[in-house]
């Protein structure tokens, strides 16, 4: 990653960690979005905002329904998504292109942070 894709990385994640909060694309109770790379691996697109999660239904996600998600929740379901080997892509832009980060470290990275605020 470059340093202006950690910076704006770090941005995203200091809204969220703010808001306590973050926004998902849900088509069925259990069945959220998922975004793929040419090697295989799964991201799960997350927002820090509801607005730009709305702005992203459209084509492979049309009739999916936008729902947020406690900070809390969120961290005790990294373990899960971790076994599962999906990532987490945050802001997907119009292309999807994201800010990738694995569950883990992240799960690492938001407990540290939570703890210290």
């Amino acid at each position: 990653m470059t340093e202006d894709q950690n910076e704006k990385l770090e941005h995203i994640l200091e809204e969220i960690i703010v808001k306590r909060e973050l926004w998902l694309l849900q088509a069925d109770a259990g069945q959220y979005a998922l975004l793929g790379d040419d090697t295989g691996r799964s991201f799960m697109p997350v927002w820090s905002s509801r607005s730009e999660a709305e702005n992203a239904i459209a084509d492979e996600w049309n009739g999916y329904e936008v729902v947020s998600m406690s900070i809390t929740e969120f961290i005790g379901w990294l373990g899960e998504l971790h076994e599962d080997q999906v990532y987490l892509g945050f802001n997907p832009d119009e292309n999807n292109k994201i800010l990738a980060l694995d569950a883990l470290g992240l799960k690492e990275y938001l407990t540290t942070r939570l703890g210290k605020s």
